[in-house]
């Protein structure tokens, strides 16, 4: 495990000294608030509740009136959504 950690951060470290060191991640983050910023309805607001307010998943879905496992699900296809918005950006 300590291996497995070690050897993310190094990813991590690499993939921002090549991608935002030059400019802080500016870049990214404005591609990010942008990208954020087109959501619409439910996709928008639990990315807010979850991301903007630090709600887990289960007080999102229960302030949503979803399940847990449905607001895990639309997160990780927001996620897929967001990632090819912000690549397409920068």
């Amino acid at each position: 495990a300590g291996r497995r950690e070690a050897l993310l951060l190094e990813l991590g470290d690499r993939l921002w000294q090549r991608d935002c060191a030059a400019d802080g991640g500016e870049r990214w983050l404005a591609a990010l608030r942008a990208c954020v910023a087109r959501l619409e309805g439910r996709p928008r607001e639990v990315v807010r509740r979850f991301y903007g307010d630090g709600l887990g998943r289960a007080e999102v879905a229960a302030a949503m009136g979803m399940k847990e496992n449905g607001v895990k699900t639309l997160l990780q296809r927001v996620r897929v959504v967001l990632r090819r918005c912000v690549e397409e950006q920068v």
